[in-house]
């Protein structure tokens, strides 16, 4: 049987936007779409969340403390709404503390989602990957990083 004592793991309890996108941006081939005035912000949570319900207008039990995965099932919805149905949908899910927003499969902001992601300071990035790989591929990035000194 294999023991271990708890006391000496160490483990992050969490990583700055910034050091996310210089670690990853290469390796997932992330693209910044937005300035870097987020870089800041906390990325305090491994899992991920992807906010549908949220830009519905269901916010009650929001993981805003994720960072938030806009994939094709995301931007579908918010194309199918009236330009200010977009931008109020948006920022009402702007308005918490969003560590930052990635948009996979090389999916295109629409007018207005930077500008507003930009005066709430959320950084915002984009892939070419498929939200599931993009998942995958930062899971096991969370579990070598979070678990490091």
């Amino acid at each position: 049987m294999i023991k271990y004592d708890d006391s000496s793991i160490i483990k992050k309890q969490n990583i700055e936007v910034g050091y996310f996108f210089e670690k990853v941006t290469n390796k997932f081939n992330i693209n910044l779409l937005s300035d870097k005035s987020g870089f800041h912000r906390l990325i305090k949570e491994q899992n991920l969340h992807r906010p549908g319900l949220a830009l519905a207008g269901f916010v009650d039990l929001f993981s805003f403390s994720r960072v938030q995965i806009f994939g094709n099932t995301e931007m579908h919805y918010l194309a199918q709404l009236e330009d200010s149905q977009k931008l109020n949908s948006l920022e009402k899910i702007f308005q918490f503390d969003l560590p930052c927003i990635i948009l996979t499969n090389n999916n295109r902001p629409f007018d207005g989602f930077i500008d507003l992601a930009n005066k709430y300071n959320v950084p915002v990035f984009q892939t070419p990957l498929t939200t599931t790989k993009l998942v995958y591929f930062i899971s096991d990035f969370w579990m070598i990083s979070l678990s490091q000194n």
